[in-house]
Formats: C-alpha cells, sequence, structure tokens
C-alpha cells in the first residue's frame, strides 16, 4: 500500500474499534438498566401485570406460575435466643430480595 492508502485504511480500523468500544459500552449499559429494572419483584409475569403499592414498598418476589397463579416470597420474622442479639439491620427496598430484608442479628 502506497502512504495515503496505508493512513486512510488505519484511520478507517480506528473508528470501526471506536463505534465497537461505544457498541460494546452501551450493551453493557443497558444490561445494568435493565437489571435494575426488574428489582420490582415480578417473575415470569405477563406485561399486563402490574404492582401494587405495596408490591412496589416491600421486599420480596412474586412469580407467575400458571394462569391465574402467582407464588409470593417474603422476609420471614425471627428472633434471637435471649441474649443473643447483637445489632438490628433496617429493612433496606433499593436492595432485591432477600438483601433487603430486616431483622436482628444473632450472634452465632
Amino acid at each position: 500500500m502506497p502512504g495515503g492508502e496505508a493512513s486512510t485504511f488505519f484511520n478507517l480500523l480506528r473508528e470501526v474499534f471506536v463505534t465497537m468500544k461505544l457498541a460494546a459500552f452501551l450493551a453493557v449499559f443497558f444490561v445494568f438498566v435493565n437489571l435494575s429494572e426488574q428489582i420490582p419483584k415480578l417473575i415470569n409475569c405477563p406485561p399486563n401485570y402490574t404492582m401494587t403499592e405495596s408490591m412496589k414498598n416491600g421486599c420480596g418476589t412474586m412469580e407467575c406460575v400458571g394462569p391465574g397463579e402467582m407464588r409470593g416470597v417474603g422476609c420471614g420474622t425471627y428472633r434471637c435466643a435471649d441474649g443473643k442479639q447483637i445489632g438490628y439491620k433496617q429493612k433496606d427496598n433499593s436492595k432485591v430480595y432477600p438483601e433487603c430484608c430486616g431483622g436482628p442479628i444473632c450472634a452465632d
């Protein structure tokens, strides 16, 4: 290749790599956006199913398991044995189930 053609080729190659990097970044970005949108906990449900306010503000999951049939799981309640509670974890609805659950922290 004469000098001018090589320069054009490398400029084109550089543009292709920049475009590929941008496409990869956007793909990763949209995966994270999609995952963050899935935190409100409807699993395998048709698009016309919507969450109630209590579901939006709760910690748990709802799974559609059949026509008109749903299965729900939420945070349980528990207590530590006498004298074993060493702290308390606050409920955090910004996290996914079960990390969003709160409750007493018990010593082993």
